[in-house]
């Protein structure tokens, strides 16, 4: 699913009581980001070993403070998202979804897709994200996850108080 936005990842780590209560997000321009906190070989910004080598920084960096955290590098950009403790990644995601929030979503569905790739649920509501964007080859599932069947009550918990389209 080769959507161009770019490297994902995503991570859920232990808790510690001084966590925050809300969602924290920053953004990070790439050219503001030092590459020498990085492995010489990952500094070229923008390769694929630049994206992995950025987000296994920030991992690391919330690690040490039992958070959980969605991060997401595009050619331009860090996302860190870090979670209230006890919120798993997918809850999150899914309350975007459910307030029809899919643009935002979709890089961390991908995400997921990266640390989960047989995660039927994420695949899924990925597909139904960019079905709502109006981006229906990215919202065809490949070959790779062909035979995983999808539960009636992912897509139940999808469409739950969405908003009938006029007919």
């Amino acid at each position: 699913m080769g959507s161009g936005l770019g490297h994902v990842g995503v991570v859920q780590l232990g808790s510690l009581s001084t966590m925050s209560k809300q969602p924290f997000s920053f953004k990070l321009p790439l050219s503001r980001f030092d590459v020498g906190l990085l492995p010489g070989d990952a500094r070229q910004i923008g390769s694929d070993r630049f994206k992995d080598a950025v987000i296994a920084h920030f991992v690391a960096q919330y690690a040490g403070k039992g958070e959980s955290a969605l991060v997401t590098v595009d050619d331009d950009e860090i996302t860190v998202l870090t979670l209230p403790e006890g919120q798993a990644p997918f809850d999150f995601v899914m309350t975007m979804l459910q307030s029809g929030r899919f643009q935002e979503a979709v890089p961390y569905l991908e995400s997921m897709t990266k640390t989960e790739p047989g995660n039927v649920d994420v695949l899924y509501n990925l597909g139904l994200a960019y079905s709502e964007l109006g981006q229906l080859d990215e919202a065809i599932i490949g070959p790779s996850v062909k035979g995983h069947s999808y539960g009636a009550s992912t897509h139940n918990f999808f469409c739950n108080d969405q908003p009938k389209a006029a007919d």
